[in-house]
């Protein structure tokens, strides 16, 4: 059997996410650098998807897997403020509901309305 010791964090990680990331998720390290930070990462991958198709599958994959990251209770940077996975799941949301949009208008025309 392995030693403890021998194991590399990333190559046993539970998510899309590398350890430090998952760590101040579930930290709750809600401070705006890092919000910013992690949806500055995801902005990028989202936008590198061809199709809008694509890009909603890139927003709902991450949704998932911050949504299924754990959070450590009453554990908090800034209590005062919402925690980092409730803030960066909304932001995930509101990119889908504005994608889903752009293909509904898409979809009836502009000279539909």
């Amino acid at each position: 059997m392995v030693s403890l010791e021998k194991v590399n964090p990333d190559e046993i990680r539970a998510s899309h996410y590398t350890a430090l990331p998952a760590l101040l998720v579930y930290m709750n390290f809600n401070a705006t650098a890092f919000k910013n930070y992690m949806i500055k990462l995801m902005h990028a991958e989202i936008n590198a998807g061809a199709s809008i198709e694509e890009k909603i599958e890139i927003i709902s994959f991450h949704h998932k897997e911050i949504s299924q990251l754990s959070v450590k209770p009453e554990m908090a940077l800034w209590p005062s403020l919402h925690s980092v996975q409730l803030d960066l799941v909304t932001w995930l949301f509101t990119e889908m509901t504005h994608l889903e949009k752009k293909t509904n208008v898409g979809d009836c025309g502009v000279g539909a309305i």
